[in-house]
């Protein structure tokens, strides 16, 4: 009679835990191990996917996924049944960590786009003492980064001359008077902060006129500042 062995659950049961049970050799099955899986191929036992990460089954709740661990929805149509899933038209994996050790969860979500190379990542966290899960946030891409650098600029501005309580500063390349601009605290010569208390967009430049208190500073006075620049 062959040997009883002990059957891992079916959620965990990868091609090792396959040999262990049926043993590289095992008489009572008239054929190896690797015979076996040689005709029937990797076993994929339900709840396993093929890249070792737990499926994620129809209409699974994304909120009731709170032990760390990694899992994998294979194919859009099981994304449309989910709960709680930023995405519902496509596979994603998802990774749950317990960043505190006391179910502090934070969730992140990761879609593979076509082309294999660029991808789309949501996040999210679950605090344990309210019960409660913030929103889903998605991180931007690459792209979306460049775009947005592309359309705002900081300048930085040294010893610029003030007179009659105003400087003058130049646009940067691609901005003009349709734009927003704001201007950081100003640091002024003689060791006063000033702000602006005005800005005036011409077509060619940008009056800032610059306050210390109630008064406004001397001729010749130098300032330095950030100006923001954004397009409209």
């Amino acid at each position: 009679m062959a040997k009883e062995r002990n059957l891992p659950s079916k959620a965990t049961l990868t091609t090792s835990d396959f040999i262990r049970v049926v043993g590289s050799d095992n008489a009572s099955y008239k054929q190896s191990a690797s015979d076996v899986l040689t005709k029937l191929g990797t076993p994929n036992f339900y709840g396993l996917s093929t890249n070792g990460y737990v499926n994620i089954p129809d209409n699974a709740d994304l909120n009731t996924y709170t032990t760390a661990g990694s899992f994998f929805c294979p194919l859009w149509s099981i994304a449309a049944s989910l709960s709680n899933t930023p995405i519902t038209n496509s596979g994603f994996t998802l990774h749950v960590e317990d960043v505190s050790g006391n179910k502090n969860i934070v969730q992140t979500i990761i879609r593979l786009y076509s082309d294999n190379t660029s991808k789309e990542v949501w996040t999210r966290g679950y605090n344990i003492s309210s019960d409660t899960w913030g929103t889903w946030q998605k991180q931007p891409t690459r792209a979306e980064i460049d775009a947005l650098n592309s359309k705002s600029v900081v300048i930085n501005h040294t010893s610029v001359t003030i007179n009659d309580g105003f400087c003058r500063i130049p646009y940067p390349d691609g901005f003009s008077n349709l734009d927003n601009v704001f201007i950081q605290p100003i640091y002024v010569s003689g060791g006063l902060l000033g702000w602006a208390s005005s800005l005036q967009l011409t077509a060619s430049d940008i009056i800032v006129y610059i306050r210390q208190g109630t008064t406004t500073p001397a001729n010749g006075s130098v300032a330095s500042f950030k100006a923001f620049f954004i397009k409209a």
